[in-house]
């Protein structure tokens, strides 16, 4: 008969200090200032020039009898299939496309950037 209100005493002891502690005050809200931050500069692209040219296998071993006469060993020949050329038109499109987005992230970064440091800390 004891046992069961020792334990109940036991759990008392130990429950009715924990509960104390809880407590619903919360501290109050304080806006944090917001510190002036300068977004980074980008450096500007720099792409080298290059020039495209277009051969059928005529033109082709035109370019290579003309390239034997002036004594080049060494060249390299870069093709495409119509599809592979197709798909590398589609992923500069797809290049293009992905900067542009992010041009417009920048831009409203910054914006939000500089609304923010007109504001005055509170």
């Amino acid at each position: 008969m004891f046992a069961p209100l020792s334990k109940v005493l036991l759990a008392t002891c130990f429950v009715l200090p924990l509960a104390a502690c809880q407590t619903n005050v919360r501290p109050p809200l304080r806006p944090t200032p917001f510190n002036n931050v300068t977004p980074p500069t980008v450096q500007p692209l720099v792409m080298e020039r290059f020039q495209w040219k277009v051969y059928n296998l005529e033109d082709l071993k035109k370019l290579v009898a003309q390239l034997e006469r002036e004594g080049v060993k060494d060249f390299v020949v870069v093709a495409l299939t119509p599809e592979g050329y197709k798909a590398l038109g589609n992923n500069m499109l797809e290049i293009q496309r992905y900067i542009q987005e992010q041009q417009q992230v920048i831009l409203f970064l910054q914006k939000v950037i500089s609304d923010r440091s007109k504001q005055p800390n509170a």
